[in-house]
């Protein structure tokens, strides 16, 4: 941010803004994939590249794939969040190679949630104001 919020109407305005942003509201689908130190030693740059050679197999070069930092949930990782324009993110972990597959090919292509492997996101719970 490079502005100065002059108002609490001001940082409201941001907050919704940058919420639409991280909440799908990209127009393709995208795919974050936790890359910090405890997601790096539990094998999340295998899972990254599970990824991309599941999106090649499957011929989806419009869906975006992401290195993210640390998103706090270590005791699931690898983690990948999955984010389908118009739609709240779904969290998945532990995502190995073969549930790397599965969630392309059933949640991406599908639009089948895998809620085996689905993370609970606490930030679901935050009420709206401060």
């Amino acid at each position: 941010m490079t502005q100065k919020l002059s108002s609490f109407e001001a940082l409201r305005a941001y907050r919704s803004d940058q919420q639409a942003a991280y909440n799908c509201g990209e127009a393709r689908p995208e795919f974050r994939v936790a890359m910090a130190t405890c997601a790096i030693a539990t094998g999340a740059q295998e899972t990254y590249e599970a990824l991309e050679k599941a999106l090649a197999a499957e011929d989806l070069p419009e869906v975006q794939l992401k290195k993210t930092g640390c998103i706090g949930y270590c005791f699931a990782e690898p983690t990948v969040e999955v984010c389908m324009p118009g739609e709240p993110p779904v969290l998945y972990g532990p995502v190995d190679e073969a549930l790397a597959f599965d969630i392309v090919r059933k949640h991406i292509k599908g639009g089948q949630l895998l809620s085996e492997a689905q993370v609970p996101i606490c930030h679901e719970n935050v009420k709206e104001g401060f």
